[in-house]
Parts: C-alpha cells; structure tokens; sequence
C-alpha cells in the first residue's frame, strides 16, 4: 500500500507573498499557471475552476503541483532545522 504525499498548500487558505516565494523558487514562469494557482490556494476556486478561467490544462496543473509540492516540503524541512538551532 503506498501512502499519500502529504500536501503543504490548503485551498482557499494561502498567503499570495509566501506563494510568489515558492513559485520564484520552482522556476515555473507560466502567467496562466500562476493564475489558476492563485485562484485555487488564495481565492479559494476548485482546481477544476481555476484551470478553466486562465486558460490553463488541468492535467499540466497537477503535474506542476508535484514540483511546487516538493519544494514545500524543502521550504518546511529548512524552517524546522533554523527553528531547532535558534532554540538552542
């Protein structure tokens, strides 16, 4: 049995600043993309609806959420060590 990738981004509850860091750090450029991805984790759209609205195909949305999922994970793992250490 395979366990689901934990997912860093909540729908409907994202800060627009912190995900302009995470898509600057993906190297993903697409406006389309970067679009719908605003609509879905800041506005709150169903996926299928932000990929509507900007144009964008659903299918390259998901394969583009493993990439800015992935650098979530890094981004959470780096914010854990720096809080470790400054507690010391």
């Amino acid at each position: 049995m395979t366990r689901a990738k934990k997912q860093y981004l909540v729908r409907g509850a994202e800060d627009r600043e912190c995900l302009d860091i995470l898509l600057n750090a993906t190297g993903i450029t697409s406006e389309n993309f970067k679009s719908a991805f605003y609509d879905h984790f800041v506005r709150g759209l169903a996926r299928t609806h932000s990929c509507l609205i900007n144009d964008y195909d659903e299918g390259n949305f998901s394969r583009a959420m493993k990439v800015i999922n992935k650098k979530a994970e890094e981004f959470e793992k780096y914010a854990e060590i720096k809080w470790k250490l400054s507690a010391k």
